[in-house]
């Protein structure tokens, strides 16, 4: 059996006995951290400095429907008011049936409203989110 050597000129700088290997010299993590604070505030001072951006104007975003404004506690779906008219153009359902999809298609009906096509997706637990789908894929038109 091999005695432990003493000699610690071998070793390692800033090598402790009993650490763990790939153990960090915490005085040196010290000394980075001191560093790092002392040069924060002149940071932060020069960060504050700088003059604040004027907000960009906002674009209407290309291909969705610009709603007509809204009024108050008026619901929407999709960018369309309640009062505005869908007309069906699909003679099929285009989705698979007894899905929820399906379900929600056979509520539609030409010439009723949008608040009256989210009442009954209220009604029969139907999701309202395909209205901006359909009329993405052309199923429905909204005017």
């Amino acid at each position: 059996m091999v005695a432990a050597s003493t000699n610690t000129e071998k070793l390692p700088k800033g090598f402790k006995p009993g650490a763990k290997a790939g153990a960090v010299d915490q005085t040196k993590l010290n000394k980075n951290a001191a560093k790092a604070a002392a040069d924060k505030p002149a940071k932060d001072a020069a960060a504050k400095a700088k003059p604040a951006k004027a907000p960009a104007a906002e674009k209407p975003a290309k291909g969705k429907p610009v709603a007509a404004k809204k009024e108050k506690g008026e619901r929407t779906q999709a960018g369309y008011t309640e009062g505005q008219k869908i007309t069906v153009k699909s003679k099929e359902n285009p989705h698979r049936e007894g899905t929820l999809g399906a379900k929600t298609f056979a509520l539609l009906k030409t010439g009723m409203t949008v608040g009256e096509f989210l009442d009954a997706c209220e009604k029969h637990s139907a999701d309202r989110g395909y209205l901006g789908h359909w009329v993405k894929k052309e199923h429905v038109t909204i005017k």
